[in-house]
């Protein structure tokens, strides 16, 4: 199933092997785990499973959901963007549901999404897990903002690049995007209004 690699965050964790599936639960403080591309971040009460031919996913160990919190999760949106400047391209400011996009009227350059939290939670986000699905497949997570589906480039290499966004450039076909926030309450990290969107690309 390729290579699979856990980043230890200070935190108290137990991994298993069974059937060709790795499972990783964390008990106290977060694990990063890696797979190709893909990177998922895992909280405390919460365990990730990666197995052949199978996205990173991530479950609560009590199988319950996280408090609810206030703020609509409706409020959040995503936009298309230049990877040059974050700046929305012509019509791409905010993407509505099922939002059909012609390859040919995209300009010409590296592009990105971002996702872009309700106002309820400025201040709060600790991370946000991304699941892409459709022509390409991603699992990501973003720790700062702007919080961008395809990634921002690495603090290291910032000086060698003249984009602001990791770049990227849509294939045809149907996407799927999911996003969930993980938010800072009463001292722990929760579960935050997941937000789901489909863009065709055509």
């Amino acid at each position: 199933m390729g290579e699979t690699s856990a980043t230890v965050v200070g935190t108290v964790f137990e991994v298993s092997y069974e059937k060709a599936e790795v499972r990783l639960e964390v008990r106290e403080g977060k694990v990063r785990l890696r797979r190709g591309n893909n990177s998922l971040l895992v909280p405390a009460g919460y365990f990730a499973t990666a197995g052949p031919r199978q996205p990173l996913r991530l479950h609560a160990i009590d199988r319950q959901d996280a408090p609810a919190i206030a703020g609509d999760g409706n409020q959040a949106y995503f936009s298309l963007v230049s990877a040059a400047s974050a700046r929305p391209v012509a019509h791409g400011e905010r993407l509505p549901e099922n939002t059909r996009i012609p390859l040919a009227q995209l300009p010409h350059g590296p592009l990105n999404i971002l996702y872009h939290p309700p106002a309820a939670l400025a201040g709060k986000i600790e991370y946000v897990n991304f699941r892409v699905a459709g022509p390409e497949e991603l699992v990501t997570t973003e720790e700062n903002a702007p919080y961008a589906v395809f990634g921002n480039p690495p603090a290291a290499a910032k000086h060698k690049t003249s984009l602001v966004l990791n770049p990227w450039r849509p294939q045809r076909g149907r996407y799927t995007i999911q996003v969930t926030p993980w938010i800072r309450d009463k001292g722990r990290i929760i579960r935050g209004p997941s937000r789901r969107i489909q863009l065709i690309f055509e």
